[in-house]
């Protein structure tokens, strides 16, 4: 929707320059441009800046406005990744034909694994106005589209993308090469549920740990920690069936509910 692509620049442009130095401080967003003749290649770029592992989400925008027109257009790639201590990180490649009655403005956002942005870049190609005019322009015609929004729309649009998140609550070692396991197999599967998973490790008696998958309806799995890898692995792979089978119940108790 146009109302989504306006408010969308509009936020980012108010939001940006008060904010820079509150974001990118555990994770940078990084924007590689170079341009070949009449071709943009782009990459975008997370860099840990702790010595934790970091899960993060991300989305490349690219917005293409004709100069002459007027007309926008916008393309958007996202995903998910877990960041190892001080990596760098290239999440997104693309390139774009580009001339010179285009402009464009790339933006990268990265979001921590509760979906709060910590992280921005920006970069705006063929600019020919000031950003006091942008806002001015973007702001009137946020106003003039935002009576035709429509709010069952909106929030259909919230609900895909508050999709594919898994809480890392683990504590040790093992527990975290559990996670990335976890995660790893969940991303390859394409299981991306809107259901939050949420993995949490507990101390039990020995100083021995045990891990829980769950989500807000109810346990998943649950399983002894060993720190033998072959070992974790394994039950990574037992843990994805369990998560399977429980979101399909899920699903299948909604549609149930529905029927009645």
């Amino acid at each position: 929707m146009k109302i989504q692509l306006v408010y969308f620049i509009f936020f980012f442009l108010s939001f940006y320059p008060s904010n820079a130095q509150i974001m990118n401080t555990q994770v940078k967003a990084v924007l590689d441009v170079k341009l070949d003749k009449d071709q943009l290649y782009i990459k975008g770029i997370a860099q840990s800046k702790t010595d934790a592992i970091t899960s993060i989400s991300y989305k490349l925008s690219i917005i293409r406005t004709n100069i002459q027109s007027g007309n926008q257009s916008k393309n958007n790639q996202s995903g998910y990744q877990i960041l190892e201590p001080f990596q760098n990180c290239t999440l997104s490649s693309t390139s774009v034909n580009f001339t010179q009655e285009d402009r464009l403005i790339i933006l990268l956002l990265i979001y921590d694994v509760n979906q709060k942005l910590i992280a921005t870049a920006r970069q705006v190609i063929n600019e020919t106005r000031d950003e006091n005019q942008i806002k001015q322009v973007l702001s009137q015609q946020m106003q003039k589209q935002v009576e035709k929004v429509n709010k069952q729309e909106a929030i259909v649009d919230a609900q895909i993308n508050f999709r594919g998140i898994v809480v890392d609550q683990t504590k040790t070692k093992a527990g975290r090469d559990f996670y990335q396991l976890y995660y790893s197999n969940y991303l390859s599967g394409n299981i991306n549920s809107q259901h939050i998973i949420t993995i949490t490790e507990s101390i039990t008696l020995g100083n021995n740990t045990k891990i829980t998958l769950k989500t807000s309806q109810g346990l998943i799995f649950e399983f002894f920690v060993r720190t033998q890898y072959d070992y974790l692995k394994s039950m990574s792979n037992t843990a994805i069936k369990f998560t399977l089978i429980h979101l399909d119940q899920l699903e299948k108790n909604k549609q149930r509910t529905k029927t009645f």
